[in-house]
């Protein structure tokens, strides 16, 4: 029996029944403030994990450490915004290592932030929530959080790129597409691989049908014009490294078909298909296992618990047929990509995009329709803890403390090589390294942990390292380190293997 204002209504039992079923009372652990608590509990616990395992910081954040010794409108292998991102960073917390892995860490939950605001404007609470558990649970963004690099920005781009389309096909405002230029700008500034979101912007325009509206139109080209203009500066410097290094050279030559011969179609598709396999089955098996699981739970629980499916007319956007769009269409055209043109595909180029496979999935499982019971969000939220439970145990056996200690970069041990050249050289150096050269990498990391973070000569080359005057390599306190097997005139070894010398501009 309800009681409503003065009067009563009557309701028979099965129809309370059925309305509690389809209704229930949200859970606390769906709501915002608790969804933001679990994003900065899950930093917490990853970046102090990931910062106590790790001997080196990872390779792109040495990368990018490397490059925000200067502001420049492109270096030689990516566009500037990551690293003009990072060198902010330094001046508002210092020049840390800890200060990228923050920092990536941000962009990524902040890209999942998006989307579950997103998820929660179409669906409901808990199918955000949920959502946000299988995202969590893709090892780009849990064994991965303290990395910052291109891919990240790309992604955190892409992520308001699609939250700003979706708005703009419920509203229309001219806001939207001013913010939709704007992500659109800087996610070239990001990583050239942005432009995987034509295909899926394409079909959001056609659905807004522009030839049959002048204002749709005019937007559209109010929000292209401001990517161009933001773009316009790097385009021009691009211009200049045309016929050099760069980062477009840098693009081909990383994607470039390495699938020659007779059978060169076959092994296109074998590779091709073993990227999508290890980003579907590899990267994201972890967020698939939560959403199959709470698929089995919700089964059990109520065949009946289902809200009524968002319908709209043909040609129309709903909210299944949108993220299924931008879920699906990214990776399969770089998986076409690799088929049509034989490229070489790179595992971490699934970063950006697989979040978005996480409500692709949910479709297509029918989760997002899901109205749980009462106890459903504590089942879940205990199946994600005992996920990240397994990553956690996982990443910590492969570290330098860990039973099955491997060669991944993370277990270089850059800090002792650091201590061992700071024992045999600085005394030479009058007391201070200025300039550390060779390879990028190894010699970044070990700048990072010296006391007076020397800079970085790129692979010995003045061109490519715009941070370094030429003037200062004819002063003291520059530095050249060898890899182990390398012998030059001068060379003193140290008892890692690797040896160094004294640089001289006459070494170029």
């Amino acid at each position: 029996m309800l009681r409503v204002l003065p009067f009563r209504l009557d309701i028979p039992a099965p129809w309370r029944k059925a309305t509690a079923l389809a209704w229930p009372a949200a859970s606390p652990l769906t709501r915002p403030v608790a969804v933001a608590g679990l994003l900065l509990l899950f930093a917490l616990v990853w970046l102090g994990h990931l910062q106590s395992v790790a001997l080196t910081v990872p390779m792109d954040n040495v990368e990018q450490w490397v490059w925000s010794h200067s502001l420049q409108w492109g270096y030689h292998k990516h566009p500037p915004l990551p690293t003009w991102g990072l060198w902010l960073a330094h001046q508002v917390a210092g020049k840390h290592a800890l200060t990228a892995a923050v920092l990536g860490a941000l962009c990524a939950l902040a890209s999942v932030g998006f989307m579950y605001q997103l998820l929660r404007q179409m669906w409901s609470p808990f199918a955000a929530w949920l959502a946000v558990l299988a995202t969590l649970s893709i090892t780009f963004y849990s064994g991965r959080l303290n990395y910052y690099n291109h891919n990240i920005t790309l992604m955190l781009c892409v992520s308001l790129t699609v939250y700003c389309w979706w708005q703009i096909l419920q509203s229309g405002k001219t806001r939207w597409w001013i913010t939709l230029g704007l992500a659109a700008g800087l996610g070239m500034l990001s990583k050239y691989q942005y432009l995987l979101v034509l295909l899926p912007s394409a079909m959001c325009l056609l659905w807004l049908r522009p030839w049959a509206s002048r204002q749709v139109a005019a937007q559209a080209f109010l929000a292209l014009g401001i990517a161009a203009l933001l773009f316009l500066p790097h385009g021009l410097w691009l211009l200049t490294r045309a016929a050099g290094d760069g980062p477009l050279a840098y693009a081909m030559h990383t994607a470039k078909p390495t699938l020659p011969g007779a059978h060169a179609m076959v092994l296109a598709m074998q590779h091709s298909g073993i990227w999508l396999l290890d980003l579907v089955l590899n990267r994201c098996l972890p967020a698939l296992l939560v959403l199959l699981v709470v698929k089995g739970l919700l089964h059990r629980s109520s065949p009946t618990a289902e809200a009524a499916e968002t319908r709209a007319p043909p040609g129309k956007a709903t909210p299944e047929k949108f993220l299924l769009l931008w879920g699906l269409l990214p990776p399969l055209t770089i998986t076409a990509l690799g088929v049509g043109l034989g490229m070489d595909l790179q595992m971490q180029w699934g970063t950006a995009f697989a979040l978005w496979l996480v409500p692709a999935a949910m479709v297509l499982l029918k989760l997002h329709r899901a109205q749980p019971t009462r106890w459903l969000p504590w089942a879940t939220l205990g199946i994600f803890v005992l996920v990240q439970a397994l990553l956690l145990a996982e990443s910590w056996s492969t570290s330098a403390a860990g039973c099955c200690t491997n060669n991944k970069w993370r277990n270089f041990d850059s800090p002792g090589l650091a201590r061992e050249l700071d024992a045999a050289a600085r005394d030479q150096m009058g007391g201070q390294f200025n300039v550390l050269a060779g390879p990028v990498n190894v010699v970044g990391a070990i700048a990072m942990a010296l006391p007076d973070q020397p800079r970085v000569l790129i692979d010995a080359r003045p061109d490519i390292s715009p941070w370094i005057n030429a003037d200062e390599l004819f002063g003291s306190g520059v530095v050249q380190l060898l890899p182990p097997g390398t012998t030059l005139p001068g060379a003193s070894p140290l008892p890692s293997g690797w040896s160094w010398r004294i640089f001289t501009p006459d070494d170029l």
